[in-house]
């Protein structure tokens, strides 16, 4: 939806140039960036949420719902902006939506360092540094970035859960491991799916999120031109090997390792890269006793490859 307002660039660019941090408040930003920026954005929000009661579509850009289970719904969410740089205007987000709920979705800041997408380095490192340092390695500026953008809206939405709303105005915050949504680990699965579906006010039973659980998870597409696994298990087996490649390309490279660590340090112990945290709660029960254990026939799936 951002094509409405020239694209993302045009209207993050002045608020990093000017704030140099996401942890910022809208309110003390100058007005030559926060009048245009305001209107911009209600325009989104006027689009989103008149494209959130439209047909499925799954086409980019066009709008609309996405594909989801006959019957269910989400009690908390109308509507969402996927666009991972939409993290830069979450402070915006909140000002302008009385009831706001941010998911922050994680990966691995050194999976990202080396990812073929470095789209953000390429649009927003200037506006959040100036100059870079072009002898800085790429994967470098990648990690510092991603370190300092994730640690800093994290900051900011701790502040906003220690802030005191009425019924007028309320916040939520979610953080999830990408990793754990593909981990080949079913109760690893269960569990971030369980923890995501309570956040959005899911309709869907325990019963059905563990099946969501046993069924694999579907090969979207990315930035890279790698050709779709098939077969059973292609698709999990092909989402998950897409992470932790940056072990293999750090192996013997010590400076290189030390180098990243350091840049993007804050981000990796806060969210418990590294030191390696422990997976989302490796339990097939859930918080109200549910003990996923279905197999994949018993959820009607055919021709799947289950995993543990």
């Amino acid at each position: 939806h951002a094509d409405i307002v020239g694209g993302w660039p045009p209207i993050v660019s002045p608020v990093l140039a000017a704030a140099k941090t996401l942890n910022y408040n809208p309110k003390l930003l100058p007005k030559q960036v926060s009048m245009p920026l305001s209107k911009s954005l209600k325009s989104l929000l006027d689009l989103a949420k008149r494209d959130s009661v439209k047909p499925q579509s799954q086409i980019l850009a066009v709008g609309g719902a996405l594909k989801k289970t006959a019957g269910s719904s989400s009690s908390e969410v109308d509507f969402g902006f996927k666009a991972p740089v939409a993290m830069t205007l979450v402070p915006w987000w909140s000002e302008l939506l009385p009831h706001f709920k941010f998911l922050h979705v994680l990966r691995d800041g050194r999976d990202i360092a080396f990812s073929v997408n470095q789209g953000p380095v390429e649009k927003f490192y200037r506006d959040m540094y100036g100059t870079p340092d072009l002898a800085m390695a790429l994967p470098l500026r990648a990690i510092r970035l991603w370190s300092d953008w994730n640690h800093q809206i994290y900051e900011w939405a701790q502040l906003q859960d220690s802030t005191s709303f009425d019924s007028t105005h309320s916040f939520g915050y979610l953080a999830i491991h990408s990793e754990d949504l593909v981990s080949e680990v079913r109760a690893v699965r269960f569990a971030a799916i369980s923890n995501l579906a309570k956040f959005v006010g899911s309709s869907l039973t325990a019963r059905d999120l563990c099946c969501l659980a046993v069924r694999h998870t579907e090969f979207m597409g990315s930035h890279d031109r790698t050709p779709k696994q098939q077969g059973l298990g292609g698709q999990q087996k092909q989402v998950s090997s897409r992470y932790g490649k940056w072990k293999g390309l750090l192996h013997g490279n010590t400076a290189l390792s030390q180098e990243l660590y350091r840049l993007g340090g804050p981000g990796l112990r806060t969210f418990g890269y590294e030191p390696m945290r422990t997976l989302a709660n490796e339990s097939m029960v859930d918080e109200d006793g549910y003990r996923c254990t279905l197999t994949a026939e018993e959820c009607g799936f055919a021709n799947i490859e289950e995993t543990n």
